[in-house]
């Protein structure tokens, strides 16, 4: 809209078409009538101020104003030139999609300011371009980057050779490439960054643009590095204990999540094995599988931690006896892990079996060895007593004879009757 004011600010003569009046009067209306009237007091206050400032200094100035027609508000920059001491021409221009794309920049440029990664950009050559505060608060940077080459910023060791190695890994997937760089920083503290680079088309200034955007990852990668060590060192101490250790998943059919090396080495099955699979296609025996399921249901059912002594058989054909216990770890959001840890004790109760039966052949040989000597010994008072009946059959006279005889062979059924004894409470022992 262009117009003719008065220094008082009426105007005097619409000059534009009437396609550019935007103060909601029509053209022959407007002549005469001051932007008292036409604009609201804000928007008055601003023309009339550059206005002033125009006949005061006699040189061109501009300055904005809003209108606001039919409940929407515009925005024109008002450009005011002198003709002579009483009248000056007035440009007045809508800038609405010029503020509204201003305002959009700043916004822009507040985000790309403020967010936690570095976001750079250069020439396909490596000039700087563009750097927001973070890249240049972190490498101490002002003023104008044009002198800058990006890989610079990279290493002490970085070139163009290594750009352009870099532009052309970033060609080759597609204008898109993600990377990670590790380097030392003034501190000596090695920092980790992972950036990905984009090739777009500039079509203002007509030729290509290298945006990066960088994100700190060192903290990450330590925590990842100490979380590594610790189940590392978890890992060891886990796979160095001398009893199985398994953990086992109900909400995906009871299959193994892990199997650690004692388990391996007993039931000469790997962990490759048994990771991810079930009791039925980890154990050779079915009935073994069978039941380590009934156990894992009445464990979920009563969820009360279950102690027992079972046999299973080996990948090698073995039969193995383990004192196992099974207990539920809570998980949240899903059903609880079921976690077992069995001492496996087949060589110790083989150590028991064997012991039982060397207890048993000593005490068997004992027993014979026993039964031997009392059969020698009872045989000798017998035969004594035999002895004495057939002598006082044949010989015995008198009555000092008789005696003697019955004194012997008393003595000797004393003897024997002590061995029987013997015998009766030897049996008493072994049959008790």
């Amino acid at each position: 809209m262009l117009t003719v004011l008065r220094r008082d600010g009426t105007l005097v003569e619409l000059v534009s078409s009437e396609q550019t009046n935007h103060v909601g009067i029509e053209g022959p209306q407007l002549v005469g009538r001051n932007i008292r009237s036409m604009l609201s007091p804000e928007a008055c206050r601003n023309v009339k101020n550059n206005l002033e400032n125009v006949f005061a200094s006699g040189k061109g100035s501009s300055s904005h104003h809003d209108i606001t027609l039919d409940g929407r508000t515009r925005n024109y920059e008002n450009r005011i030139m002198p003709l002579d001491g009483e009248h000056a021409l007035c440009i007045c221009r809508d800038i609405t999609e010029a503020e509204v794309a201003k305002h959009e920049l700043e916004m822009v440029k507040y985000a790309l300011n403020n967010v936690d990664e570095e976001i750079y950009a250069c020439a396909v050559d490596g000039t700087m371009e563009y750097a927001n505060e973070r890249f240049r608060r972190r490498h101490d940077l002002k003023g104008d980057l044009s002198r800058r080459k990006v890989y610079e910023f990279w290493s002490i060791d970085a070139t163009r050779q290594l750009w352009e190695e870099r532009l052309a890994k970033i060609r080759r997937d597609n204008g898109a490439y993600k990377y990670t760089v590790r380097l030392k920083n003034a501190q000596g503290r090695i920092v980790a960054w992972d950036i990905v680079a984009y090739i777009i088309y500039d079509h203002f200034k007509e030729r290509e643009i290298v945006w990066f955007f960088g994100r700190d990852i060192t903290r990450r990668i330590e925590h990842e590095n100490k979380v590594k060590e610790m189940n590392s060192i978890l890992d060891s101490i886990l796979n160095n204990i001398p009893v199985y250790l398994f953990v086992k998943d109900p909400g995906n059919e009871f299959r193994y999540l892990y199997w650690n090396r004692a388990f391996e080495e007993f039931s000469h099955i790997p962990a490759s094995k048994a990771l991810g699979y079930t009791d039925y296609e980890v154990f050779p025996s079915p009935k073994d599988a069978e039941h380590f399921r009934r156990d894992d249901l009445e464990l979920l059912r009563t969820g009360e931690r279950m102690e027992f002594i079972e046999e299973y058989v080996s990948a090698k054909g073995e039969t193995r006896i383990v004192n196992t216990s099974k207990s539920l770890v809570p998980v949240e959001n899903r059903l609880p892990l079921i976690i077992g840890v069995s001492w496996d004790i087949t060589e110790q109760k083989n150590a028991e079996l064997e012991r039982a039966i060397r207890q048993e052949t000593a005490a068997n040989r004992a027993k014979r060895e026993f039964l031997f000597n009392m059969s020698h010994d009872i045989r000798t008072p017998m035969n004594a007593i035999i002895g004495f009946t057939s002598l006082a059959a044949t010989h015995i006279d008198n009555r000092e004879q008789v005696l003697d005889y019955l004194k012997k062979t008393a003595t000797a059924s004393q003897h024997l009757l002590s061995l029987i004894n013997d015998v009766l409470d030897m049996s008493r022992i072994e049959s008790g």
